[in-house]
């Protein structure tokens, strides 16, 4: 709140913190929810659950951040003071992160045990081909889902892809297997309980299908939000992954100068067969520790040189095979010419521009990109890379897919 009120902006890094603890709490609860430990786990079916939750717990932050900033300003339009501010801030904080977030929390491992549940219906269908909707039957049942009890249908009736329980939020249907035989169709209900939940979490990987946090978000600002979440979860995912790689080559005998960044998840290593020239061998090393201080993977790793025609990679970026050129005069010529190079390297998937020099231009950089592009014909000097990453000074300027 502070930083919001003294620079009407919250920080990257603490709207990622508020995201990282919507997630991973909502995440918790998909493994409540859809236990590890079962038999028949669809570890596909839980990644698409858990990626839900990043893209809802996006939004979600999304909309907190924008419900603050709106606070900032008064009835009358004009600033709020501090002590008003936090005041009202408190008031949203409540519903956000405690009352709202601990509704979401058992709505999520309620889906994720109907996602589970859904895929074990499947399992089974053979001898359970229908199933039967029912209520708890009580006072608080909601009069849409009554119309629904007692109601029996074919399994891969279109009913239950998009009305399995739970129908709502703290919804207490259930839908349980049975041999019996279905209803008549025209004593199915048409009508819908909620639009925001017409769901079944087994088919479409999905907790939240929709959410109010995105009601009035543009479609291009939808986008930007949905796959700033994806990023996010994508660097949860790469830091443990570093971390694993970090442990594991640490008590490998064969690599040194083994690291992890706690603070960014970056981690590096160096085989001990590694050739480093000794003129360029220094940008090497370069390269490895501002992607390392970038939270990449970097190996540099086991060079072969007794084999004729074999041509080595530096090692690993995040896994995949790489290959750095340096481009000192930052030309269109030369930064070309740095691409052939890396594509001279046939395994590079990931070609390094290096520019020591601090001198990239992106519009330099595009002529470049094309003259390489230009050689699309010539399988000797061009290779479809999958990312090309542009190191100007000690930043990383450019990262995108080729």
């Amino acid at each position: 709140m502070n930083a919001l009120f003294n620079k009407r902006e919250v920080p990257g890094e603490l709207r990622a913190e508020l995201w990282k603890e919507y997630n991973k709490k909502l995440s918790n609860a998909v493994d409540q929810g859809y236990k590890p430990s079962i038999e028949f786990y669809d570890t596909d079916l839980v990644n698409a659950l858990k990626e839900n939750i990043a893209v809802f717990s996006a939004f979600k932050e999304a909309s907190f951040n924008s419900v603050l900033k709106d606070l900032l300003i008064d009835e009358k339009k004009g600033l709020r003071s501090w002590d008003e501010f936090k005041k009202e801030a408190t008031k949203i904080d409540a519903k956000y992160n405690q009352q709202w977030l601990k509704t979401e929390y058992h709505q999520t491992i309620a889906s994720a045990n109907a996602a589970q549940k859904w895929k074990d219906i499947q399992r089974t269908k053979h001898i359970y081909p229908n199933l039967k909707y029912v209520t708890v039957n009580d006072n608080r049942v909601r009069d849409k889902h009554r119309a629904w009890h007692g109601k029996i249908l074919p399994i891969d009736h279109p009913f239950w892809k998009v009305n399995f329980p739970p129908n709502d939020w703290a919804c207490r249907c259930d839908a349980i297997r049975t041999a019996d035989d279905p209803s008549p169709e025209a004593e199915i209900p048409t009508s819908i309980p909620n639009d925001k939940f017409r769901n079944n979490p087994g088919e479409s990987g999905k907790v939240f299908p929709e959410t109010v946090y995105a009601n009035g978000v543009s479609d291009e600002d939808f986008k930007k939000i949905a796959d700033w979440g994806l990023a996010q979860l994508k660097k949860i995912k790469q830091y443990a992954a570093n971390y694993q790689a970090y442990r594991k080559l640490k008590k490998d005998t064969n690599y040194f100068d083994v690291a992890f960044d706690k603070q960014s998840g970056g981690m590096k290593a160096i085989h001990k067969e590694h050739n480093f020239d000794n003129k360029t061998g220094w940008t090497e090393k370069e390269v490895q520790n501002i992607g390392f201080k970038n939270g990449y993977s970097v190996i540099l790793d086991k060079e072969i040189m007794n084999v004729y025609k074999l041509r080595n990679t530096e090692g690993f970026w995040n896994n995949l095979p790489f290959e750095i050129a340096s481009t000192e005069t930052a030309t269109e010529n030369n930064i070309r010419n740095g691409l052939k190079h890396c594509a001279s390297k046939k395994k590079t998937r990931i070609a390094i521009l290096y520019f020591p020099n601090n001198n990239f231009q992106y519009e330099i950089f595009k002529k470049g990109l094309a003259k390489y592009n230009g050689l699309k014909a010539d399988e000797k000097q061009f290779l479809k890379f999958d990312r090309i990453i542009c190191i100007s000074g000690d930043k990383i300027v450019y990262n995108k897919s080729h």
